[in-house]
């Protein structure tokens, strides 16, 4: 799981010093390498966005979007491996639906500070102060309003848009008890907390060794499992463990290598916070979601919820859920060994 996966065009978003900027994005491998590029440009407000095919997808681990607007630089380290859980923006909304009501809606037209949907039912009153949640693949999927008017189809909202919510895209409204960035924090909170009980696979390939039949193992990557090599007959053989060892500053030397033949390695790394909302998150979708909805429900126990008893109940039972499914997650090989800094 993780911020991008290969076999799609890359949609990178960032946040830059100032507006009216122009520039490339530079896509870096976790080896360093340059690995295609893109010219970027504003949604608004210094919000950019850029689409770019990587050259290559032979190293999964930590890639890097590194933003050229001229007068300086901005690097964003973002993950890349298959995805198989939910996104972000996916896991904010069923973690609020857990805690309480949350009203899909869908964009009718839109100003930078409106949103209309003929669907939306309700008095003047019976919206105000909730919380509206843009759909994730939306430039403004991460920037929250709140409803300040409601006239019976048009919500107006508390500051402005860096543009108007596209038609036809989805929006939410949770309650003025969940409040979005909350809720992320939460998300973030039990991903850390999973750093030394989930592991996420990686691989690379096409690895040539030096001489001595030492590469560089790729940035990001925690643990080493497996190393299989590529003969210059085309065979694939698999090194025994005792043929190969991590070596200080994240090299791996393998005997009997050389620059002859390539090298294909499997490994892991710990579960990281999502870079995007479109980003498909590390961990399995029932256990965090178990684990928010327990974060949140105790923080409501605690503060403004009319019902305290409830929310400690409801948290009590989503961390023994929680619990459960810990006991079910993947361990790590028995024959990974740690990458060496």
């Amino acid at each position: 799981m993780a911020d991008r996966q290969f076999g799609t065009s890359w949609r990178v978003l960032a946040n830059l010093p100032s507006t009216g900027l122009s520039g490339t994005v530079t896509l870096r491998d976790p080896f360093g390498e340059a690995a295609g590029s893109a010219p970027f440009q504003e949604v608004g407000q210094g919000r950019y966005i850029a689409t770019i095919d990587p050259a290559h997808t032979r190293a999964e681990g930590l890639w890097t979007a590194v933003w050229d607007y001229g007068s300086g630089t901005y690097e964003q380290p973002f993950t890349v491996n298959a995805g198989t859980g939910i996104t972000l923006g996916t896991a904010r909304v069923q973690a609020a639906q857990r805690v309480d009501v949350v009203h899909t809606g869908r964009v009718a037209a839109s100003t930078l500070d409106t949103i209309t949907d003929h669907s939306l039912i309700g008095g003047a009153n019976d919206h105000l102060g909730k919380w509206v949640v843009p759909d994730e693949n939306c430039a403004d999927a991460r920037h929250f309003r709140v409803v300040t008017g409601f006239n019976g189809s048009v919500l107006t909202v508390s500051s402005a848009y860096a543009q108007p919510l596209p038609v036809g895209s989805r929006y939410y409204l949770f309650s003025e008890h969940v409040q979005p960035e909350a809720v992320d924090r939460a998300i973030i909170s039990v991903i850390q907390s999973l750093a030394n009980s989930v592991a996420i696979p990686l691989r690379a390939e096409g690895l040539v060794p030096d001489e001595r039949g030492i590469v560089t193992l790729p940035k990001g990557w925690t643990r080493l499992s497996e190393v299989w090599m590529t003969l210059d007959d085309g065979r694939m053989v698999s090194v025994a463990p005792r043929d190969w060892e991590c070596l200080a500053g994240r090299r791996l030397r393998v005997l009997g290598a050389n620059e002859t033949v390539t090298l294909s390695i499997t490994g892991s790394r710990e579960p990281l916070p999502p870079v995007w909302d479109c980003s498909v998150l590390d961990v399995n979708p029932l256990l965090l979601l178990a684990g928010v909805a327990s974060e949140l429900h105790r923080s409501l126990a605690g503060g403004q919820a009319t019902d305290f008893d409830a929310h400690l109940q409801r948290a009590n039972m989503e961390f023994q859920t929680f619990g459960a499914l810990l006991t079910r997650v993947p361990r790590l090989p028995r024959n990974s060994v740690p990458i060496r800094p």
